[in-house]
């Protein structure tokens, strides 16, 4: 059952609904049943509420990376500030990224 969060009054997912939709092979990169490192730093971070503006902040997130702009917490902010998230989880978002950025 989804929760509703006590900040933003908005639904949540419990960390088992998460495991579920990670094992799920929800949006597998290439095809290999894994799930992409973003969408684990996603997870771990929760950097997505409503799930609406996901995958294009994973896919932004997953350029920013690719392209070297991930060098320092405003340039993510600046990188990633045209992806509109109506439940409010930009906070989360950047740590995400550093994580994956930090592993490499």
């Amino acid at each position: 059952m989804t929760a509703m969060s006590s900040t933003t009054g908005m639904p949540t997912l419990s960390s088992g609904e998460v495991e579920r939709v990670l094992s799920a092979g929800v949006a597998t990169r290439v095809g290999d049943g894994e799930v992409h490192p973003m969408q684990a730093a996603f997870a771990r971070h929760d950097a997505f509420q409503c799930g609406y503006c996901t995958p294009g902040q994973i896919m932004s997130a997953v350029c920013l990376i690719a392209e070297g702009r991930a060098n320092s917490e405003e340039d993510i902010r600046e990188f990633m500030s045209g992806n509109i998230c109506r439940c409010g989880a930009y906070p989360n978002i950047p740590a995400a990224i550093r994580e994956v950025t930090a592993e490499g």
